[in-house]
């Protein structure tokens, strides 16, 4: 049983798939606690467009790492997984099961399995890069980059503030490249893994984006956009590297046609569902969950339970 409860049970698939409608009723079969693995939801304020659990959802079944940044911060996959396997342990303490649901591959990666084994930057560190990402730019951060870690900067998007500022705060601090840090990664954490994931035929997926985005559109999501760019101007950076948010950025700014916002949006929205997908198609861990239009979410969440459960008969024996 010991191995049972010091399981992470893992819900995964692309956007608008469902995720969060069944594993709340997963986690109610499981008597679980939900960690959320979204890059984007981890910041508060961005509510509408990154489809947020709501509060009816929340009261239902405790979720982590959802609200815990401000959208001015820069946040990093490293930052997240350090973050989620000690919320993890708290769980296990409290005799809970933990699942994990989400759709964002990087962030599962450094959460189960780690990316690197970095020492801690000092925040006078990371608040002089953030000064200076403020006052020269990017651009000046990728050309030291360039000077002090090549490798690394040939890797990573340069136009990703955060995995610039995160690539050069690694040097600043430990006058390593952060690339010869990479080559050497972290043990994975002392916990199992049981991964399921949420598969809709290609153009049901893709309707059901098509018809989210129109909800959110017609939900206020322009507002809430236009209210945060008043009140916080800094949070523009975040926002213009977030899916949806920067063209709606964009269409405030007059580039964008609003008539062409929605469409802009879903088909934006439909390709990264596919790259999502050929991200865990390449985790042959994963067993799939075959949606239908016909399942209701109840149906999916028993479903899913007891392909879990079954997992840890022969252990139970």
């Amino acid at each position: 049983m010991a191995r049972l409860n010091r399981t992470v049970f893992v819900l995964a698939g692309p956007t608008a798939s469902g995720k969060t409608e069944v594993a709340v009723e997963t986690a109610a079969l499981l008597d679980a606690e939900i960690i959320n693995v979204d890059s984007r939801q981890v910041y508060r304020g961005l509510d509408i467009g990154t489809a947020k659990p709501t509060r009816e959802q929340r009261a239902t079944v405790p979720f982590h790492m959802v609200d815990i940044v401000e959208p001015v911060a820069l946040y990093s996959a490293a930052d997240f997984g350090a973050q989620a396997r000690l919320v993890a342990e708290e769980i296990w303490k409290r005799g809970k099961r933990v699942l994990a649901e989400g759709g964002s591959g990087l962030y599962f990666r450094a959460f189960l399995e780690g990316l690197f084994d970095c020492p801690p930057v000092p925040s006078a560190v990371r608040e002089n890069v953030k000064r200076d990402l403020e006052k020269t730019g990017l651009e000046a951060l990728v050309q030291e980059l360039e000077r002090v870690d090549p490798v690394a900067a040939r890797r990573i998007d340069r136009r990703n503030p955060v995995r610039v500022c995160r690539a050069v705060e690694v040097f600043r601090a430990t006058g390593v490249p952060l690339s010869k840090l990479q080559e050497k990664r972290t043990r994975p954490p002392d916990f199992n893994i049981v991964w399921r994931g949420l598969r809709w035929p290609r153009e049901e997926l893709y309707y059901r984006i098509n018809q989210r985005t129109r909800r959110m559109l017609e939900g206020g999501w322009v507002d809430e956009v236009r209210a945060l760019l008043e009140s916080r101007p800094a949070t523009r950076l975040v926002m213009e590297r977030t899916l949806g948010y920067r063209e709606i950025v964009a269409m405030i700014d007059g580039s964008l046609a609003p008539g062409e916002l929605c469409e802009k949006i879903a088909r934006r929205t439909r390709n990264y569902a596919k790259r999502q997908m050929t991200w865990f198609r390449a985790n042959k861990e994963i067993t799939w969950i075959s949606c239908r239009q016909t399942a209701t979410t109840r149906e999916l969440a028993s479903r899913i339970h007891d392909s879990f459960m079954r997992r840890f008969v022969p252990a139970a024996q």
